[in-house]
Formats: C-alpha cells, structure tokens, sequence
C-alpha cells in the first residue's frame, strides 16, 4: 500500500510540472502524453528506457511537447491514461509499446525490436494514427547497442506521428 501512495505522490508532481510547463508554452504548441512501455523477453526494461528518449527528442526537435508520467503504460487503462492527459493538458495520447529480443553473439548481442503505436485523441480516444516498425542491429551489432537502436527506430515514429498531427492543430 505504501508502494502505491508514493507512485501517486510522483504522479502528481509530474502533473503539476507538466501544467507549469503547458502553461509556459505558446498557445499553438502540440502537448502529447507518451504512454510507453518497453520490454525484453517480457520483462520491462529499466530507465531509460531508449526508445522513450529517442520518441521525446525527436518530437521535441518537430516543435512538439512531449511528457511522460512514472509508472503509466499502455496497461493502465484508456480511461485512466486520458484522464491523465487532459489533467496534464495534453490532447493528444501517443501509445508504445516495444518488445526486444536479445541473441548473445560471442562478446556482443543480436538486438531485434517490434513496436506497435497509437495515436490517439485524449478527449474521445479516437484513433488518430497508428502503426508498427521492426528493426534490429544485425550485422551491425557491434556498434549499435540499444539506446542506439531505440533512438533509429525513433526517428520514423516521430515523423509519422508530426505527419498525423499536421499543422499542430489539436485534432476535434
């Protein structure tokens, strides 16, 4: 129970910083709560989490607002994760969910990832966009470790998902 108490208490702070930071924003700035979760082999990986970090900069650098809340996944109910958003002033819910698999290769290790997204509007939860991407670090595994894959399949989600938003206008 006390676990619980202090997930709540990091979740309202996290609201309350991301009102100070809406509230901060030009008023056609695009706000977007990023739901993610990233595992391996079924098991949640710790933070960072890289595809997280890769999708947050990569919206960033588009002029999109990006946050995120502790502990909030794409399992912790649509209802839930909306009124999250709207309390955090974001209109918008982009879902992640990506799963690796890890092959050890002597001294370095196979990473393939799959990933599944949504776009989704806060107030209705109407589909905006959503989509799936595949990727690995075959033959490259040497020099691509997974925050540098996360960040790879990162950059293609973003563009999709600047393309679905459009002129920044708040999808009705």
């Amino acid at each position: 129970m006390k676990r619980y108490a202090h997930t709540g208490r990091i979740l309202r702070a996290a609201l309350v910083a991301a009102s100070y930071l809406v509230l901060a924003l030009p008023a056609g700035a695009q706000t977007v709560l990023l739901v993610i979760q990233e595992s391996v082999g079924g098991r949640p990986l710790a933070a960072p989490l890289p595809l997280r970090e890769g999708l947050a900069a990569s919206l960033f650098d588009a002029g999109i607002i990006v946050f995120d809340l502790p502990g909030v996944t794409p399992a912790s109910g649509a209802a839930e994760i909306s009124r999250l958003a709207q309390s955090g002033g974001a209109d918008i819910i982009l879902t992640v969910q990506a799963d690796y698999v890890d092959v050890p290769l002597g001294g370095n290790i196979r990473i393939s990832a799959h990933i599944t997204w949504s776009l989704l509007t806060s107030a209705k939860g109407g589909i905006i966009a959503e989509g799936t991407r595949d990727g690995s670090n075959s033959g490259r595994e040497h020099d691509v470790d997974r925050p540098a894959l996360g960040v790879e399949l990162a950059v293609p989600i973003a563009e999709e998902v600047r393309k679905a938003l459009g002129s920044g206008e708040p999808p009705s």
